[in-house]
């Protein structure tokens, strides 16, 4: 009886033992697996962090990538202008409405951003030939999550770049209906613009 007793307390403590370590075992999985707070964070960074790079790849390469001439795709874009409407080609008053330009810009938007569902939208800010600058939207795509980001870049316009817009075959320089003034008339140098790309995922 005494051994038989002394077993059936061997198997409890064997039992005990075994549902602490069970009970461990999960303990530490769960913590091992479990998402925090900076576990959010670290992956939102690596996000605004890919999204970041795409914007100041696309703007970059729009920049130098020349399409006719001397003109890059990014000043062909700026330059994208129906100077009778006074609004971008075949754009409304407020721009491009959910879509980007037809041109190579707006290729280049839409195979960096559209198939990883970003939403973009760009503004063009001028300088005026009075004090301060004005802005002009070019693509208006709604309003940026809080974790959007920006990427920007100048170019400069000159007085003998011309409309790019169809059916345009004008000069900057020789129009009235361009958004952007000369603000210097003594120089070749017509404007500067700042491009400014905003991107967020939808």
């Amino acid at each position: 009886m005494f051994q038989t007793d002394e077993s059936g307390q061997a198997h409890a403590i064997e039992a005990i033992a075994a549902s602490i370590l069970v009970l461990s075992t999960v303990i530490f999985a769960i913590q091992a697996t479990a998402i925090t707070p900076l576990t959010v964070s670290t992956s939102n960074q690596h996000i605004e962090t890919q999204q970041q790079r795409m914007a100041d790849g696309v703007l970059s390469n729009a920049k130098y990538t020349e399409t006719t001439g001397e003109t890059s795709a990014l000043k062909e874009a700026v330059l994208y202008w129906n100077t009778d409407k006074k609004v971008f080609y075949n754009a409304s008053a407020d721009g491009y409405l959910g879509k980007y330009p037809d041109n190579d810009f707006g290729d280049s938007l839409n195979e960096t951003f559209s198939d990883q569902r970003i939403a973009t939208n760009i503004y063009v800010t001028y300088e005026r030939p009075s004090d301060g600058s004005g802005t002009k939207q070019m693509v208006d795509m709604g309003n940026p999550s809080d974790n959007s980001i920006t990427a920007t870049t100048n170019v400069v316009i000159y007085n003998h770049d011309e409309v790019s817009a169809p059916d345009e075959s004008t000069t900057v320089e020789d129009t009235s209906g361009y958004f952007a003034k000369d603000v210097n008339p003594a120089s070749n140098v017509y404007n500067v613009v700042e491009v400014r790309i905003v991107v967020w995922r939808i």
